[in-house]
C-alpha cells in the first residue's frame, strides 16, 4: 500500500509542477506577444524549454 501512496503522491507532484510551468509559459508568451512577436512565434520559442524543464525536474525529484 505504501508504494501505491508514493505513486499517487509523485503523480500529484508532477501534475502540480506541470501546471506551474504552464502558468509561467503562458505569462512568458504574453510578455513576448506584448513585445511584438506573434503568438505562434512566442510559443515555438518557449515550448522546447518547457519539455526540458519538466524532464529535469522529474529527474531531480526522483532522486529524493
Amino acid at each position: 500500500m505504501n508504494g501505491l501512496k508514493r505513486l499517487f503522491s509523485r503523480r500529484r507532484l508532477y501534475n502540480d509542477l506541470s501546471d506551474e510551468i504552464q502558468e509561467h509559459l503562458a505569462e512568458k508568451i504574453e510578455e513576448l506577444v506584448s513585445g511584438g512577436r506573434s503568438r505562434k512565434e512566442a510559443a515555438q520559442r518557449e515550448f522546447g524549454s518547457v519539455t526540458l524543464i519538466e524532464q529535469d525536474s522529474r529527474k531531480v525529484s526522483a532522486k529524493h
